[in-house]
């Protein structure tokens, strides 16, 4: 229960609880079970306390309380409930509201047909807040559509607050408490100003708003005008309903009051925040929601409601009135219903049955009062139940985890009534032999049942179904009941809870399976569910060594202790509760646990023995002194996981979850390591990670195993852990590419000189250049190869340079894609460079220089499997290249010569800084890289002529150096190392082929093709120019 909460204090009312022959299973009576069943609920959702009261088809009755009025500090001081303590009962007024409207329609006064603007035009003055709602919207809304929620008004609660802009009128009766007041011309005012929710008397659906019974109340008002006694609403519902049914602890409040001081007081936790609504105003809730009562008045009310025994209706209309309540077409909050006139039908969410009444909520207060039929025949199987509240969306400020139907407290009561039924009709549905026991029929039991062979849970044989298809669930097998008593131990025992089977108890500080001896087997493929406070569901805390399986199809509601022994809990399915292990214990698989993992043990999410990765879901993990263990499959660049996912109820988180706190643990690593460049979170934390792991242990030597220039780390960002190898990819392929790009600028230039140096310029002259490459790079130290795709131009001007020299400037562009394979990126290398160049002729040989500058636009981009990392940065370009060659012959038209190149290349880089999402963003050091390039070649072509094609090819043998490439440093969060640059040493052979022509201008066009393949690359240039005299 809730941190505030008293010592749980029962009163319990026996009343004459019908009577039925058991066997000695049980010793407890149904009263017994109810009792546990209300005070387990109460504790098991942290409730403040409850009253709730049953009566069977025989007339006698059960009620209980259980609980405290509230906290201490609030008006009743936390004591114990007692049955007798009024509540507020909220949208259960609708059916005093629409019952005293109906008496109307019996009188002749009023008729379901009638329009808002029948009522507006013969009574102005009782009905004048319909003034606000336009005419023709009046002339089409009848009382029936009122009654039945089929007008489409909006919910006023929800609509903008008068007094108060951008706050809607919820916001602020909630912000006082419930301590304020509207008129209803404001009430309605607020839900016009919204859009409307359905077409007016569509019998198809319908639309729940508080707006119809508040109108229903101004009706029932003008009703009583027309008849010549003007009462307002909360008189109509005393004179017509409450006194003729003697409801003496029933009221409609004119204020604050509570008409005793014998009443609870109302709190709504709102995730921790403590509000109190105890002195609440009935303005707002108005005829929808402003009544008071006990769960006795209401349990009375209930019956005259469902079966008009006392004839408060006429009984066409009681029959009219029930018309609509099995058509389920609507909602009413989150649960389909069908709404008939001031009453509903639904199905229950726990056992299927059909239900018929109606709830209420009010800020503080849940309540609900439904008749559930049985047999038509008789009416001995017929149940009435009612349950108040006195906590509205609590949930703890502590971290518990509570379901988002808060209504299954009342679910319960009935659930147990009818599993009593099912077993006292079949008593036997446990057999015990010298084999063990099996269960194969519903039993309950209020004793420990212990095992020492073998216990097998099998389905029932009987289902929850609901009759429009909404629920088709298992009937429990075998339900205990006992507040701080053990269902079943079992001592080196196998335990198996067959798929539909299922195992449950009732009782606060129960525990539901113990495990002892030396060691056991419990196999879960139905479900195990332990309800109330501080319940257990498994306690495997003995020295025994077990085996727990929950199955994919499996399910634990329940806290798990496996604090000694060397207990392996492997779960496949889902545990709604804590697990605590011990230092010898082990959670493994890959399902969830909707709770906190924590204590000295092993946690290892993922599947055993599984091939591939998987990952186990928790809500909170505190490993103080424990292993998270994690396998890694290097060869599919993946690991398993441990998600700590925050958890939600009524779409709001639950505090303190999807938190993972890492303080005095270790990191277990084993498996193959990982290749490549990814990034894989071995933990990821919805709400954020506290501390790191303080040891890790790697005796498989995944982060320290030679592999090549790859790199394994670990890194720690604000909710994730990430396992991760990181390689030089990307940057090898940005320098070769900007190598690449380099001596394309410099190789044109080069044979700009050479064609000047077979046909000397005597004038100035232009250029243009187009250039296009591709080079193919192989892996190298397990660091994945890449291709380069290079286009560019060069343009410029050059002319003679005195009697036998000639000089060239020139601009070019390049710009690379360096694509990186096995799934990498691609990266964008974007150069401009500006040079000079000249070349004379010297005893026969022709000698020639150019240098070069630029700058460089890097776009870097990393795959990492986790999301793509994205950095740029600049860089600075030095590069250079001298020349010699000479021609050997002249035969006819054609010349062969031979040429030798030297090339120098410098880089430097600019550091930078990665960003992701999600992953590791890295920041990254600058870096410099210095290559060298030797070249000797032959080249012939056939002299230039007018109007012709001049052919040529060549062949050349390069050597390239790598005088000093800088390592590339790296920074992440938490850590920092260091990648090897690749090596760019290595030879090439080069094959040329193209032509030159002619125009008959002197214009020189030429294009070429050059081919090569050595230790560094294989590549594919081409290139077209054209050279102009001015």
């Amino acid at each position: 229960m809730h941190k505030l909460t008293l010592a749980l204090s029962t009163f319990c009312f026996c009343l004459l609880v019908p009577t039925y022959a058991t066997s000695q299973s049980i010793t407890s009576s149904l009263s017994d079970l109810l009792d546990i069943t209300q005070e387990s609920t109460v504790g098991n959702y942290g409730f403040y306390g409850s009253t709730a009261a049953i009566q069977f088809g025989d007339g006698t009755r059960w009620s209980g309380a259980t609980g405290v009025t509230g906290p201490a500090t609030a008006s009743k001081g936390g004591r114990a409930l007692t049955v007798d303590d009024r509540f507020h009962i909220g949208s259960q007024t609708k059916t005093f509201t629409g019952t005293v409207v109906l008496k109307y329609v019996d009188s002749g006064i009023v008729s379901l047909d009638d329009t808002l603007q029948d009522w507006f035009v013969s009574q102005p003055t009782v009905t004048s807040a319909l003034s606000v709602m336009p005419q023709s919207l009046r002339e089409t809304i009848t009382v029936r559509n009122l009654l039945s929620m089929r007008t489409g008004l909006a919910e006023y609660l929800g609509g903008p607050d008068p007094n108060n802009p951008g706050q809607t009128v919820l916001d602020v009766w909630n912000a006082k408490n419930g301590n304020y007041d509207l008129t209803r011309e404001q009430l309605l005012a607020a839900s016009l100003a919204l859009p409307a929710t359905m077409v007016p008397g569509d019998e198809s659906t319908f639309k729940y708003s508080n707006a119809n019974f508040m109108l229903a109340g101004i009706i029932a008002e003008a009703a009583s005008c027309e008849a010549g006694n003007c009462r307002d609403i909360g008189t109509l519902i005393t004179d017509e309903v409450i006194v003729p049914l003697n409801l003496d602890n029933t009221l409609y409040p004119t204020g604050t009051e509570w008409g005793t001081q014998q009443h609870t007081n109302g709190t709504w936790n709102y995730y921790g925040v403590l509000s109190d609504f105890t002195e609440t105003t009935p303005s707002v809730p108005n005829s929808a929601g402003a009544m008071i009562s006990n769960v006795q008045d209401q349990l009375d009310w209930l019956v005259e409601l469902t079966t008009n025994a006392k004839g408060t209706l006429d009984p066409d209309t009681f029959a009219e009135r029930l018309q609509n309540t099995q058509k389920i077409n609507g909602a009413v909050g989150k649960v389909e219903g069908g709404y008939g006139l001031g009453i509903y039908g639904q199905y229950s969410t726990e056992t299927g049955a059909y239900m018929l009444g109606h709830g209420g909520e009010l800020s503080g207060y849940q309540t609900l009062m439904f008749y559930f039929p049985g047999d038509p025949t008789t009416s001995l199987d017929d149940l009435f139940i009612v349950a108040d509240l006195n906590t509205f969306l609590n949930f703890s400020g502590e971290r518990t985890f509570l379901p988002s139907d808060i209504n299954n407290i009342y679910y319960e009561l009935q659930k147990t009534v009818a599993l009593y039924r099912l077993y006292v009709a079949n008593p036997d549905g446990c057999v015990t032999t010298e084999a063990g026991t099996t269960c194969t029929a519903t039993t309950l039991s209020d004793k420990t049942l212990a095992v020492g062979n073998s216990l097998t849970i099998q389905p029932s044989g009987k289902s929850w179904v609901a009759a429009d298809g909404s629920l088709d669930s298992p009937v429990p097998t075998y339900v205990f009941y006992g507040n701080n008593g053990t269902a079943v131990t079992a001592t080196d025992a196998t335990i198996t809870v067959e798929e539909d089977g299922m195992l449950e108890g009732y009782g606060n500080g129960m525990t539901l399976l113990k495990l002892g001896g030396t060691a056991n087997s419990v196999l879960i493929a139905g479900e195990l569910s332990a309800i109330g406070a501080n319940a257990v569901a498994l306690d495997a805390s003995a020295a025994s060594n077990d085996t727990i399986l929950v199955t994919p199809t499996g399910n634990v509601t329940g806290n798990i202790l496996a604090t000694r022994g060397s207990d392996t809990l492997w779960v496949e399915g889902e545990v709604l509760g804590d697990v605590i292990l011990g230092t010898d214990a082990t959670l493994t698989g890959s399902g969830v646990v909707k709770g906190m993992a924590s204590g000295a043990g092993i946690f290892a999410p993922g599947t055993p023995g599984a091939a591939n990765a998987s990952s186990m879901t928790v809500s909170r993990f505190e490993p103080t002194g424990g292993t998270l263990e994690i396998q890694v499959f290097g060869s599919s660049r993946d690991a398993n996981r441990l998600l700590v996912k925050e958890q939600t109820s009524e779409d709001n988180p639950v505090v303190d979850t999807g938190i993972a706190t890492l303080n005095n643990s270790t990191l277990r690593l084993t498996g193959t390591p990982l290749t490549g460049d990814i990034q894989v979170p071995i933990l990821t934390a919805t709400n954020g990670l506290t501390g790191t792991f303080t040891t890790v242990s790697d005796t498989t030597g995944l982060l320290t195993m030679d592999r090549g220039r790859l790199r394994s780390d670990l890194f720690y960002t604000d909710n994730k852990v990430f396992l991760t190898s990181t390689s030089p990819a990307v940057f090898d392929a940005v320098a070769a590419g900007t190598y690449s790009g380099s001596l394309i600028v410099l190789d044109q230039a080069q044979e700009q000189l050479q064609a000047m140096a077979g046909n000397r310029p005597s004038a100035p002259f232009g250029f243009a250049r187009a250039i296009g490459s591709h080079a193919s790079y192989d892996g190298q130290d397990y660091v994945a190869g890449f291709d380069l795709s290079t286009g560019g131009w060069a343009a410029g001007m050059g002319g003679p340079m005195g009697s036998n020299g000639y000089f060239a400037l020139t601009i070019a562009q390049t710009d690379t894609a360096a694509e990186i394979r096995d799934g990498g990126a691609t990266q964008d290398i974007n150069a401009l460079s500006a040079g000079i160049s000249f070349g004379f002729g010297f005893r026969g040989l022709d000698v020639s220089a150019a240098a070069f500058f630029g700058e460089g636009d890097i776009d870097y981009r990393r795959e990492t499997g986790s999301g793509t990392t994205k950095g740029s940065t600049d860089q600075q370009l030095w590069n250079a290249i001298i020349g010699a060659g000479q021609t050997l012959a002249h035969d006819s038209d054609w010349q062969t010569s031979w040429r030798s190149s030297l090339a120098y290349s410098h880089v430097t880089e600019d550091g930078f800084s990665e960003t992701t999402s999600p992953g590791v963003a890295m920041d990254f050091d600058k870096r410099s890289y210095n290559r060298l390039r030797l070249g000797l070649g032959v080249k012939s072509e056939r002299k230039l002529q007018a109007l012709a094609l001049s052919p040529w090819v060549s062949a050349d043998l390069l050597y390239h150096a790598d005088l000093n490439s800088s390592d590339i440093r790296y920074t992440g969060p938490g850590n920092e190392g260091n990648l090897s640059s690749r090596s760019a040493d290595g030879l090439e052979v080069q094959f040329g082929a193209g032509a030159k022509y002619t125009t008959r201008s002197g214009a020189i066009w030429s294009a070429g093709i050059i081919a090569s393949d050595g230790d560094l690359a294989t590549t594919a240039r081409m290139n077209i120019s054209l050279i102009s005299k001015f």
